[in-house]
């Protein structure tokens, strides 16, 4: 699971959990420490929270029985309005409301067999209670505590169990699996660690519960969350990754670790399978017919109770999956990383006698299906019709360029059809490698014909292809996708050292596409900007969508200095108002549609150098 940032918090969380790496590195102890200070003031923020909200509720009670000069200023009308703002915003501090998970709800009576699973556990491995089970269609776990006093705690634990899941893996991988979940909140397996791990999610609940909001209160109270709540997230995100290892090692004490290595291979492959094998068919199935399947489910049941693989597509999907490195915003380690703390090599998963699905849920098992499958069509059928009545459009497009001789074709047409027959080969029979050697003669220069040829060539083992995507890789824009292309061609011809010099150029690549993405996080008073060097057609349509925005005074635009990718522009907007108006920054970047990213700063605010170096650069467009 990754973390998720807007491009002004990335570069931010990135630089604190490198220091959390230094420190845990340098002095594990210590830095675990650290963390705990930092967990320690946040709760004690939250507990100081409650008291004041106590304190000032019973203030205004005896106020009321009081004649105490004092609290008769203290509650004076010219004060009251301000304690009750206050208390407004403490108390959804406290108890700000927090969705319970989605999901059909199984009970204990429906489901005997699961029940057993979860009460074993949870009695073996000391664990709060678990309230409520529900089946999602997902291909995951998870452990939702609903906290019933916000942030003061008192859980409703609720166990997610994805159909997928359960249907994906053997009873013995399943408990795996659940015990790594409870392995999270078990007293038996580090009490601090428990403690810590739920104070994580604590403050996640708690900034969840303030986005968005812009009241005085509000933005008061924000000024401490929005500085701890990322901070303790970050600095905090290393010991996050050890949960992961530590609930690894619950799950292989309960199992094994094979059976635990085993569950973890399972879904790592089982989860790519699914979606290159069962969904993107069946979305397939949406060219060809104008309602969605009524048994979506049911039919990918059978899909991955009956999956028997070749041991060579195995072998490459293990070899692959255990090549990922862990991310920098990845809570949960790469494969690799955990089957490696488990000290158990990937091994191929074995067919499945009976899955999960079918052992725990019982006769549940067959309605919930049915319940899914209802479900699922209702809501793709927008979707999938809209795919359906494109289809048949692009069809109609193919038959009238196919009609007309391929000389006679301009370039764009020549092009558009090269693509619609690829789309739709295995209907015809006019083969769309004819057609990309024709425009490629038409447009020699063009890196999409040559990364087009050196795609359909390769996917016929054709050696002629690596020359078109060696030539395609020279444009930046495309060395991530020839790279692709080249180290599974490669791989499957068995050339292991051309393979890897394409990973590598591909990881290059990569560093370069962070760095570009880095360097459009912020906007700083170091940077350099220049002109945003649109056309006059576009100035003039930017004035004209500005020109009815009143609570604008004056706009300026210009864009930053880039050095990786400088033909994708970072636009930067500094804007003049004397009004607060909700959501005008957002308002501003849809209303510019400008041909690139969008920066909005507000002269006079914290950025005002930023924005005068804008004005300075850029032009007035307001």
């Amino acid at each position: 699971m990754a973390e998720t940032f807007n491009s002004e918090e990335l570069e931010r969380f990135q630089q604190l959990v490198e220091q959390a790496e230094q420190a845990s590195r340098d002095d594990p102890s210590n830095y675990r420490r650290r963390v705990t200070v930092l967990a320690v003031l946040g709760h004690a923020v939250l507990v100081g929270t409650a008291a004041a909200l106590v304190a000032v509720l019973g203030l205004y009670v005896w106020s009321v029985y009081s004649e105490t000069a004092l609290l008769d200023v203290l509650f004076s009308k010219a004060a009251i309005f301000p304690i009750a703002i206050l208390v407004f915003v403490l108390a959804r501090a406290l108890w700000a409301r927090v969705e319970p998970p989605q999901g059909y709800r199984v009970s204990r009576g429906a489901a005997p067999a699961l029940y057993k699973e979860i009460d074993a556990l949870t009695t073996k491995l000391a664990t709060p209670r678990i309230h409520e089970v529900r089946i999602s269609t997902d291909l995951n776990a998870a452990i939702v505590q609903t906290p019933r006093l916000g942030a003061l705690g008192w859980n409703y634990n609720t166990l997610v169990l994805g159909i997928q899941l359960l249907m994906a893996l053997t009873p013995s991988q399943a408990r795996a699996v659940l015990a790594h979940e409870l392995g999270h909140l078990s007293s038996n397996h580090g009490g601090s660690n428990r403690w810590l791990y739920k104070a994580r999610d604590n403050w996640r609940r708690v900034m969840d519960a303030y986005a968005g909001d812009q009241s005085w209160g509000g933005g008061w109270m924000r000024q401490f969350f929005e500085w701890y709540a990322p901070y303790f997230g970050a600095y905090s995100f290393v010991l996050a990754r050890s949960f992961e290892y530590e609930a690894d090692a619950v799950a292989a004490e309960i199992t094994s670790k094979e059976t635990t290595a085993m569950a973890l291979v399972s879904c790592e492959l089982k989860g790519s399978v699914v979606e290159e094998q069962f969904w993107k068919p069946l979305w397939a199935l949406a060219d060809q017919e104008s309602g969605p399947v009524a048994d979506a489910y049911s039919r990918l049941a059978v899909f991955l109770r009956d999956y028997r693989p070749q041991r060579a597509e195995l072998l490459a999907r293990i070899s692959s999956a255990t090549e990922t490195d862990t991310g920098l915003t990845d809570s949960h380690p790469a494969l690799r990383d955990r089957l490696a703390a488990l000290g158990a090599p990937p091994e191929i998963p074995k067919p499945m006698r009976r899955t999960a699905a079918e052992v725990w849920l019982e006769r549940r098992y067959h309605r919930l299906l049915e319940k899914m499958d209802e479900a699922w069509a209702e809501q793709e059928q927008v979707e999938w019709q809209e795919r359906y009545i494109e289809v048949q459009a692009a069809r109609e497009r193919l038959d009238r360029l196919a009609e007309m001789e391929i000389d006679a074709l301009l370039p764009e047409a020549l092009w558009e059809r090269a693509q619609l027959t690829e789309r739709f080969s295995a209907e015809l029979q006019e083969d769309p490698l004819s057609l990309y050697y024709a425009y490629y003669r038409r447009c020699p220069s063009d890196p999409q014909g040559e990364l087009a040829l050196g795609r359909l060539l390769l996917a016929r083992d054709d050696p002629r292809g690596v020359i078109f995507i060696r030539h395609a890789a020279e444009h930046e824009g495309l060395v991530l996708e020839a790279s692709r292309l080249a180290m599974e061609y490669f791989e499957r011809v068995g050339n292991e050292l051309e393979r890897r010099n394409w990973a590598r150029r591909a990881q290059q690549q990569q560093e370069i596409e962070q760095a570009a993405e880095r360097e459009r996080a912020s906007v700083r008073v170091t940077d350099a900007f220049e002109p945003a060097q649109l056309s006059g057609e576009q100035v003039r349509e930017v004035r004209a969508r500005l020109r009815n925005m009143d609570e604008v005074d004056r706009l300026y635009l210009a864009r930053k200095r880039l050095n990786h990718h400088p033909e994708r522009p970072l636009f930067v907007v500094a804007y003049e108002s004397k009004l607060r108006t909700p959501k005008l920054e957002q308002r501003l970047v849809a209303l510019l549609d400008l041909p690139g990213q969008s920066y909005v700063i507000k002269m006079g605010g914290k950025q005002d150098r930023v924005a005068e170096k804008v004005k300075r650069a850029g032009e007035r467009l307001r």
